[in-house]
C-alpha cells in the first residue's frame, strides 16, 4: 500500500506525489493513479505476484525434485545411461507421478539426507502403493540380485545375516560359495564345522 509522503514534486506536473511504500520504498506516483487504486504498490506486489507465477511449487534444486527427476531420466529417456535397468526392462511411472506436486504430495520430503526413492516391488512401477523413502541399507536389499535366505522364519539378506552374527561381512556369501547349505551358512558359528 502507498501513502503519501508529499505532493507536487514534479515541478509542472502538480498531479504527482512521492509516496512510501509498506515495503519501505519510496517512488514518485500519479496520485490519481492511487486514488482510483489502479497503483496499489511501488512495483514490489508486481515483482511478488510474477514470482509466485512463475514458481508452481516452490521445491526446484531440493533433494526431492531432484529425485522426481532422476526417476523420470531412467524411466522415460531412452538415451539415459541407467535407461536399460529401469524403462527399458518396463519400470513405469503411474500417471498421477507426471506432476511434481502430486509425487511430493504422496511422498513428501525424504526422513533424512540418507533416505533414498525405493520400489518395494523391485518389477513394479513407481507410484504411491509400491514406494517408500528407504535407507541405503534397504535399498542394497531391495535389489534384483540380492539373495535372501531364510531361517527360522527370519528372512534377511546375506549381508543382512554377517552383521545380525556378528560376523564380517562376507563370511556367508564365502560359504555358500564352498558349497554350504544356505541354512548351515546362516547358523553354523564360527569356528565350528558343518554337519555333513
Amino acid at each position: 500500500m502507498l501513502t503519501l509522503v508529499s505532493k507536487h514534486v514534479i515541478p509542472f506536473k502538480k498531479n504527482y506525489g512521492l509516496f512510501v511504500c509498506d515495503c519501505g520504498n519510496l517512488s514518485v506516483v500519479n496520485r490519481a493513479c492511487v486514488t482510483r487504486g489502479n497503483t496499489g504498490s511501488c512495483g514490489c506486489l508486481r515483482r511478488e505476484m510474477m514470482r509466485e507465477k512463475s514458481t508452481s511449487h516452490g521445491k526446484c534444486g531440493t533433494k526431492v525434485y531432484r529425485t522426481w527427476k532422476a526417476m523420470r531420466n531412467r524411466c522415460l529417456d531412452e538415451s539415459s545411461a541407467r535407461y536399460s535397468n529401469y524403462g527399458g526392462r518396463g519400470i513405469t511411472i503411474c500417471e498421477r507421478w507426471s506432476l511434481f506436486e502430486n509425487f511430493y504430495e504422496d511422498m513428501g520430503d525424504p526422513p533424512s539426507p540418507d533416505h533414498s526413492l525405493d520400489r518395494i516391488d523391485n518389477n513394479g512401477p513407481y507410484c504411491k502403493d509400491n514406494c517408500r523413502w528407504a535407507t541405503r541399507d534397504q535399498q542394497a536389499n531391495n535389489k534384483q540380485a540380492t539373495r535372501l535366505i531364510t531361517h527360522e522364519g527370519q528372512t534377511m539378506s546375506m549381508a543382512q545375516w554377517d552383521r545380525f552374527n556378528g560376523w564380517r561381512v562376507g563370511t556367508v556369501g564365502f560359504r555358500l560359495n564352498s558349497g554350504w547349505s544356505a541354512e548351515d551358512a546362516v547358523s553354523v558359528p564360527l569356528g565350528e564345522r558343518r554337519c555333513r
